[in-house]
């Protein structure tokens, strides 16, 4: 039963990740706390396309430690994802290139 708590807890988080970006105001920024380490779906990642004028800087706990994943406005999460259709926030912050960028919070 835990397993379909999290799955269902991970789905409404998705669901309330991509309704914060399709309500963002032209050219700005949604700060997105997680609360935790987790992977972008295909799902996600199209909505997020669909606002490229938006930043998106998500927060989570990776490990004990607070980090922030920024994602400049501009930048496509759809490449970035696996042939599954999945990509973890480690995964994303590997595109520096793109302008993308992982830190620690204190």
């Amino acid at each position: 039963m835990a397993d379909r708590k999290n799955a269902d807890g991970t789905a409404a988080l998705t669901n309330a990740m991509q309704n914060a970006i399709a309500a963002a105001p032209e050219n700005g920024t949604v700060r997105l706390d997680c609360g935790y380490y987790m992977s972008i779906n295909n799902a996600f990642a199209e909505a997020h396309d669909l606002r490229l004028d938006v930043t998106v800087v998500f927060i989570f706990l990776d490990k004990g430690v607070r980090k922030e994943l920024t994602i400049p406005a501009g930048v496509k999460l759809v490449p970035m994802l696996n042939e599954d259709g999945w990509a973890g926030f480690k995964c994303i912050a590997g595109y520096t290139e793109e302008g993308v960028t992982l830190k620690e919070l204190k």
